[in-house]
């Protein structure tokens, strides 16, 4: 069980130039983490964190298990989330 989500700055911009519906089914998907956020996350190959997919956009995330919060760091589109110079 997570007790908070924390959204980054990057992630807080992208939401805000997406059409509502894209937005509500983001938020639905990342708000069901709190229940049991390994369900729904997959390890990221070769970096620290975890991807949360929602159709075409993934939600790059990190755990902090000891203080049960959840920070997305970053939302983007899947073909756009993976190349580091958009990071």
């Amino acid at each position: 069980m997570v007790n908070k989500i924390i959204l980054s700055k990057q992630a807080t911009q992208f939401l805000r130039k997406r059409p509502r519906d894209d937005v509500r089914r983001i938020m639905t998907r990342i708000e069901r983490l709190t229940e049991n956020p390994f369900q729904f996350l997959e390890h990221i190959e070769g970096e620290r964190g975890f991807k949360l997919r929602v159709g075409s956009f993934r939600a790059l995330c990190d755990i902090d298990k000891s203080n049960q919060i959840i920070r997305v760091r970053l939302i983007e589109k899947r073909s756009r989330v993976y190349d580091p110079k958009r990071r």
